[in-house]
């Protein structure tokens, strides 16, 4: 109950940013915090909701949830890390390589099968062997490990960024993400039990969220514009002659959103997306977007973009 608690705002919270912003790294940070406490929930009231489960098929505890976690387990936690791998990437505008994509599956898949190979000589002899109980001794470290080797990875990727902003940003947010790891990892050596640990590693994505919400504040470059600009925005408005469409348009171009993203949030085409953005170039005189964003900024008298996104 208390999990099911700290997981919800969480995860509204992290689904308000993504709905806001509808950047991509934060659409998959989304659907990494969704399956990870989507695990971690399972991971407690599971075996208490499928009781009656175990009874009616006829298992055994330990065979139905040894299934559960080599079939069902498993295969979400790699997609969720998945997730957060390719959250980082797009962090520091890159898309992970198909080479790299296949390697990942292949080396994640082997460790799957060979979790399910274990499982299987589980189910035909009643004994788990030597291997398999070092498997799974281990098992819980390697997960922890590979998500701190991913967040490292992103902390040694931010050193190749240009724009500094992006850099800082890509850096602390893997840093926190990397200590809550650790932290987690700490509390598990520490304690005697794991309700305690359990229940702070629901929480523990809150700080590199709330980060991730005050970075994107920041580098968005007109994110969140104040109340008292509104009569500027409208003279801005009427000064190039934009439609109640373009306006929509600018800011959403202003909040850092990409053409198929604004045409999924309006529901239109990404091919109107793109004529109305020329047409809104042609108007203001611009390039690009970022050129765009600068001079809505330079007219509103506020600070320019740092870089682009």
């Amino acid at each position: 109950m208390l999990a099911g608690a700290a997981t919800v705002p969480i995860l509204l919270f992290a689904y308000h940013l993504s709905r806001k912003y509808l950047q991509d790294y934060v659409c998959y940070y989304f659907y990494h915090l969704l399956l990870s406490c989507l695990l971690a929930l399972m991971g407690k009231p599971f075996p208490v909701l499928t009781t009656g489960l175990i009874h009616l098929k006829g298992l055994q505890a330990d065979q139905f949830f040894l299934l559960f976690d080599r079939l069902l387990a498993k295969p979400l936690w790699i997609a969720s890390l998945f997730f957060l791998l390719k959250c980082i990437a797009a962090m520091a505008g890159k898309k992970p390589s198909r080479p790299f994509i296949a390697g990942y599956f292949i080396f994640f898949g082997g460790y799957l099968i060979l979790a399910w190979l274990f499982m299987i000589q589980f189910f035909q002899t009643g004994q788990t062997s030597a291997h398999a109980e070092t498997f799974s001794r281990l098992n819980y470290y390697f997960e922890t490990l590979a998500a701190m080797s991913i967040y490292a990875f992103g902390i040694i990727r931010s050193f190749g960024i240009r724009d500094r902003l992006r850099q800082s940003g890509l850096r602390t947010f893997c840093l926190i993400g990397f200590m809550a790891k650790a932290f987690f990892w700490i509390l598990i050596f520490l304690s005697f039990s794991f309700t305690l640990p359990f229940l702070v590693g629901v929480s523990l994505p809150l700080p590199a969220l709330i980060y991730l919400a005050a970075f994107l504040k920041k580098s968005s470059p007109l994110s969140l514009m104040p109340s008292e600009n509104t009569a500027s925005l409208e003279s801005f408005y009427a000064k190039f002659n934009i439609t109640p469409r373009e306006r929509e348009i600018i800011g959403l171009i202003c909040s850092g959103r990409g053409n198929q993203a604004i045409a999924n949030h309006l529901f239109i085409s990404i091919h109107t997306v793109k004529r109305h953005v020329n047409q809104i170039y042609q108007k203001v005189r611009v390039r690009n977007r970022v050129q765009l964003a600068n001079a809505v900024r330079a007219f509103l008298d506020l600070p320019h973009s740092p870089g682009t996104s």
